[in-house]
């Protein structure tokens, strides 16, 4: 932690890595305006993740007053930033940017949490869901985004059912999101438990719309 908070004087990464501390208590007691505080100077300096969460922390009062508004303002600051940034992260941004963005946006929080194998893609996904927007932003590697195509494919959504490729994209989420959680949590001390992704079809099918 004392290692983090030098790199925090100047990286946003850093600052954001010491807001997830507090928000999870790993190293620190737990302290979501602490978590708030850390996010916000990150976000100030325009780290995407960390302005993403932040619009997130004030949309539901999480450490600070609750100010919706003032959210959605940050989650566009979000947008606009990512978009100026790197290639590989415009198709996410472009999601984000949706008018059913906060469903997207809420299902980003499980990329590191330990509930990852409870969240339910298909509530984000409209029947007649274009597949080509999640294939663009596939490439990212975001867990959240290969695990929602893969439920594209088992059910048949946006073009033909591909119970293959449906397998294929879920374990690459499974694998993305062990990464991401090894990146959070270092060596696995203070990690929550996480259930593994079932990758069936008749399990991603069944996450599917009705």
């Amino acid at each position: 932690m004392r290692v983090l908070k030098r790199r925090a004087t100047r990286d946003p990464q850093a600052m954001q890595a010491i807001a997830r501390k507090y928000t999870d208590g790993i190293e620190v007691k737990r302290d979501p305006v602490l978590a708030a505080l850390w996010r916000r100077k990150a976000a100030e300096r325009r780290h995407v993740p960390a302005m993403i969460d932040y619009s997130l922390v004030l949309m539901r009062g999480e450490g600070v007053r609750q100010h919706r508004m003032e959210g959605y303002r940050w989650r566009e600051r979000a947008v606009g930033a990512a978009l100026k940034s790197t290639r590989v992260v415009k198709p996410v941004a472009a999601l984000m940017s949706r008018p059913d963005a906060f469903c997207y946006w809420q299902a980003a929080e499980f990329d590191t949490g330990a509930t990852f194998a409870d969240l339910n893609p298909g509530e984000c996904l409209p029947a007649d869901e274009p597949r080509a927007p999640f294939t663009a932003a596939a490439e990212t590697g975001s867990p959240w985004v290969l695990y929602s195509l893969a439920i594209m494919h088992a059910a048949g959504l946006g073009g033909p059912r591909d119970p293959v490729q449906a397998t294929q994209l879920c374990e690459r989420a499974a694998a993305a999101l062990a990464v991401q959680r090894a990146i959070h949590y270092g060596d696995g001390a203070g990690a929550p438990p996480v259930r593994p992704l079932a990758c069936d079809t008749a399990s991603l099918a069944a996450k599917a719309p009705p």
